[in-house]
């Protein structure tokens, strides 16, 4: 599988995979001082860790702060938008420094799926559902594995009271 976190997983034992993502990130946070004390910035943080809880556990709070940031920076809040950080994947996917995580995209796009419901049904390339369940699971291993050669349908259930996401 050519989209893959696994040289990552084998060389760093678990509580060091989010410093593999630190050098990216922080190169990005060129600004000091109270930027991130900001009322409207703490908002929209607020919604993007919300919407995307996989993917500031993947990187660590402290790095998807900086990422956060640097979307803020392009689509400030406003009060009129409920979907806030709906493009948040796109913007990931683009961003030149994480450019070769290709992986990330795919991971907050089942995010936003899950945390909104508010698609029938979603096409992620194939693994990104375990990957998913791998991140917020707390094995020693981490286990992200994508193949975009096949997408698979991914549908949210209603079972009860629960909700549930199975691949159709």
């Amino acid at each position: 599988m050519e989209n893959s976190y696994q040289q990552i997983i084998h060389q760093l034992p678990k509580k060091q995979k989010i410093q593999h993502f630190d050098s990216i990130f922080k190169e990005l946070d060129v600004e000091s001082g109270t930027k991130y004390l900001d009322k409207n910035f703490l908002k929209a943080y607020q919604k993007l860790q919300q919407s995307y809880p996989a993917i500031f556990k993947l990187i660590g709070q402290d790095n998807g702060k900086i990422i956060a940031y640097q979307y803020f920076r392009y689509f400030p809040i406003s009060d009129k938008n409920n979907q806030y950080g709906k493009a948040f994947a796109d913007f990931i996917h683009s961003h030149p420094a994480m450019i070769h995580l290709k992986y990330l995209k795919w991971i907050a796009k089942l995010d936003w799926f899950w945390t909104h419901k508010d698609q029938q049904y979603i096409l992620l390339p194939k693994g990104t559902f375990h990957s998913w369940g791998n991140i917020f699971s707390d094995t020693n291993e981490l286990d992200v594995n994508i193949d975009e050669h096949f997408m698979e349908r991914l549908v949210i259930k209603k079972t009860a009271q629960d909700y549930k996401i199975e691949i159709d």
